[in-house]
């Protein structure tokens, strides 16, 4: 199990259920968030929207949750699997999202403020 000290925000509840759910499933574990953000691609003059139909502009909360990033704050895979797949991510991986407050990365001294002041006020 890997958890990253760059996701403090994690609740115990949320490694709680996936232990649970490896030890049911025996499959490896990748925490993720979703992407709510409207995402273009760039290929060439063409300029393509990845996660909505151009130009029916949804609200962000109506895009779809299929679109997110593993974002390693709980990783539970076996030594052996990453071995095979030199990989975190294996082909039978379980992705589990964690909630936006949950997800907070901290990459820089804006994140660790975000973190600092959420933890302090204990919000939401």
């Amino acid at each position: 199990m890997l958890c990253q000290v760059t996701s403090p925000l994690i609740s115990l509840r949320s490694y709680i259920n996936c232990i649970e759910y490896y030890n049911i499933h025996n499959k490896p574990i990748m925490t993720v968030n979703y992407i709510k953000d409207y995402i273009w691609k760039i290929s060439g003059n063409k300029k393509i929207a990845i996660n909505y139909d151009y130009p029916n502009h949804p609200r962000s909360q109506d895009l779809p949750e299929n679109y997110f990033q593993i974002n390693f704050g709980i990783v539970i895979i076996k030594i052996e699997d990453y071995f095979i797949y030199n990989n975190l991510v294996t082909p039978n991986t379980k992705f589990i999202p964690l909630d936006k407050k949950e997800s907070i990365d901290i990459d820089d001294a804006v994140d660790f403020k975000i973190a600092e002041n959420l933890f302090k006020n204990k919000a939401m």
